[in-house]
């Protein structure tokens, strides 16, 4: 579920104007800063799918 939601989070950012595409660009490494961050917290152990 995870990942799905991370593809539709990257999907909509993509969609970004490009007059803010740096703000884009921004928010987004910080958003896959903190989700990296939380995983990390949540499990240390990679879980595989598929």
């Amino acid at each position: 579920m995870r990942e799905r939601l991370l593809s539709l989070v990257e999907a909509l950012l993509d969609y970004g104007p490009d007059p803010v595409s740096q703000r884009y660009y921004e928010w987004k490494t910080r958003l896959y800063q903190k989700l990296a961050r939380e995983q990390v917290a949540q499990t240390y152990i990679p879980r595989r799918r598929r």
